[in-house]
């Protein structure tokens, strides 16, 4: 598991900065308002790291494994979640397809590349 790989997950994202604010009582929402203009502080190594550990922790009383991953294509973080016992994916965040349309974009292919199934 790649530390580096868990604190680009931890990175709070723009869309989460756009989340509605509805039902949040008006001094509530000032304080997220304030929060959200200041800079994001990224998260410690340790920290991060205690959040995987809790995380994997959680997902074996389930029978489920979390891997994280760099995509060598890509550069993207992938997150995988298997089953302990048969080791099948059960779900990959991105999934493969995504990785593929954004290593076709990188690579400065045509839009023709995401379709590539006949019918």
């Amino acid at each position: 598991m790649s530390i580096d790989a868990l604190t680009n997950l931890a990175t709070p994202t723009q869309s989460d900065s756009a989340a509605p604010r509805a039902n949040v009582p008006a001094p509530a929402a000032a304080n997220v308002a304030a929060a959200q203009s200041q800079p994001a502080k990224q998260p410690t190594r340790v920290a991060v790291q205690a959040a995987a550990q809790q995380l994997q922790a959680y997902l074996a009383t389930s029978g489920r494994t979390l891997e994280f991953r760099l995509d060598d294509t890509t550069g993207m973080t992938v997150v995988t979640v298997k089953d302990t016992e048969s080791g099948d994916v059960i779900r990959q965040i991105p999934s493969e397809e995504v990785l593929k349309i954004a290593e076709s974009l990188k690579g400065g292919r045509s839009a023709n590349v995401l379709l590539d199934q006949t019918v």
